[in-house]
């Protein structure tokens, strides 16, 4: 790989990532909080809209006469298999921690599950810096601020709040 980063790329993984973001706004919206939607049905809707787009996407390549590319692979049906549960459990995490930190703490995790796979199972290398007998690695002391990071935020919030007062003399105490 060259140490240029590809601009189309750059331009997918920064809109991947807004409208990953974007989407668990829906969750909030007033309607959706009134209805007390259960987190299985909102990622039955989702997973059918995904598969919706992922059909149209493969109809374009047809109708505009390219080579329709579809391949059966065990990967996506194990992909799904994580995806769902995935789902799930982030739409029902915002009610609890909130859009904001349920999205902090969404790709801290993964990042963490994805160096420890990535070096663990699928035999990635961590990059060295430095010279000869003087090579190190940056990667673990990442992956141990990435942690301290994502424990850190959960700590704030709690640490944060004030306890409830259990009637109206104790804040007329304060």
């Amino acid at each position: 790989m060259s140490g240029s980063i590809d601009a189309v790329a750059a331009v997918y993984a920064f809109l991947g990532s807004f409208l990953m973001g974007s989407s668990f706004l829906a969750m909030k919206a007033p309607a959706v909080l009134k209805a007390q939607v259960h987190p299985v049905v909102f990622q039955t809707y989702r997973s059918f809209w995904v598969f919706v787009a992922g059909c149209g996407f493969v109809l374009a390549d047809a109708v505009r006469g390219e080579k329709v590319v579809f391949a059966f692979t065990w990967w996506g049906v194990l992909a799904a298999v994580c995806w769902i549960p995935c789902g799930i459990c982030n739409i029902a995490a915002v009610p609890r921690l909130g859009v904001a930190l349920t999205q902090a703490v969404n790709p801290g995790v993964s990042v963490i599950l994805n160096f420890v796979a990535g070096v663990a199972l699928v035999g990635q290398h961590m990059k060295k810096h430095g010279s000869g007998g003087g090579a190190f690695v940056l990667a673990p002391w990442y992956m141990g601020g990435v942690a301290m990071g994502l424990v850190g935020m959960v700590a704030a919030i709690h640490a944060c709040k004030r306890p409830a007062l259990d009637s109206v003399e104790e804040a007329i105490d304060e």
